[in-house]
């Protein structure tokens, strides 16, 4: 006796199987009355860039001051990484080497990610857009 108790149904799910790769799926589905009228946007109008948006320049002024001070933590957190690499060892500091290197490479993937973010976002905005 078979020590399986499914191997009944899947026995039986063959011959189903079977049938739905042999029979095409176009021959269910009946052809549309209507054709609808291409529409190439979609059903949505297009999203532009309107360089004269109220508040635009508010807002780019604040994005650009969160950048400026990401961008000076990110220094700072650099040099005081570089100077627990260099002098926490001869302190006594046995992890001083571990951190300093960590947060030396912190600070810089941060520099990185400030500064690759708008390229990858307007690279995206003209694809999606189609240019």
């Amino acid at each position: 006796m078979n020590p399986n108790p499914l191997w009944r149904l899947r026995l039986a799910a063959i011959p189903a199987s079977l049938l739905l790769a042999i029979v095409p799926s176009t021959a269910a589905h009946a052809a549309p009355a209507t054709t609808p009228a291409a529409n190439n946007n979609g059903p949505f109008p297009p999203v532009g860039f309107d360089p004269n948006a109220p508040g635009l320049s508010s807002i780019q002024a604040l994005i650009n001051t969160i950048g400026t001070y990401t961008l000076y933590a990110a220094i700072g957190g650099a040099l005081v990484s570089l100077l627990i690499l260099a002098i926490g060892p001869a302190a006594g500091f046995h992890q001083a080497s571990r951190i300093g290197k960590i947060g030396l490479i912190i600070s810089v993937l941060v520099a990185f990610a400030l500064g690759i973010i708008s390229v990858v976002l307007n690279a995206a905005f003209r694809s999606g857009a189609g240019g």
